[in-house]
C-alpha cells in the first residue's frame, strides 16, 4: 500500500460516537480553559474551571448562560490521581450537510500537584449525527 501522507484520511470513533476533536492541555495554577466551537450560528463557548472548595467529594457542576457553558471541576485535589467525566455529556447541537448532530464532551484530569494547580487535561468532542433521508415520494421536513 502506498500512502501519500498529506492526503491521508483518519477518522476516530468510539462506539457510535465520531470524535471530531481531541487533545491534551497542560494546566498550571488552575488556569481556566476555554473552547470556542462554532458551525454556522453563534459560537458555543465552553469554559472549564478548577475549584477547590474543601471537603472530600469531587464533582462536576455545569452552569449555562446563553451560549456560554461553564463546567466547574470541584475538588479534584488528590495528587497523582485521575478523575473526569468519562461518559460523554451532551453540550450542544449542530448541523452537518443538513443532518442534525449532537455534540458531546468528555474529559480526564491527571492532577499532578493540586496545591500548585498543575494538571494534564485530556478531552474529546464526540459527535453523533442523525442522517435525514428524504424520499422523492413525500415532502420532507427538517
Amino acid at each position: 500500500m502506498k500512502i501519500k501522507l498529506p492526503y491521508l484520511n483518519f477518522k476516530e470513533k468510539i462506539g457510535d460516537y465520531s470524535i471530531i476533536k481531541q487533545g491534551d492541555i497542560i494546566v498550571s495554577k488552575d488556569n481556566r480553559i476555554s473552547f470556542e466551537i462554532s458551525d454556522e450560528g453563534d459560537p458555543l463557548i465552553l469554559r472549564i474551571e478548577f475549584v477547590n472548595q474543601g471537603g472530600r467529594t469531587s464533582s462536576v457542576f455545569q452552569e449555562i448562560d446563553g451560549n456560554i457553558q461553564t463546567l466547574k471541576i470541584i475538588n479534584f485535589k488528590e495528587d497523582n490521581s485521575i478523575n473526569g467525566l468519562f461518559e460523554p455529556a451532551e453540550i450542544g447541537t449542530m448541523y452537518n450537510n443538513g443532518n442534525k448532530c449532537t455534540l458531546y464532551f468528555n474529559f480526564a484530569v491527571h492532577t499532578i500537584n493540586s496545591k500548585e494547580g498543575n494538571r494534564i487535561f485530556k478531552y474529546s468532542l464526540p459527535l453523533i449525527c442523525m442522517i435525514i433521508l428524504c424520499l422523492s415520494c413525500c415532502i420532507c421536513h427538517y
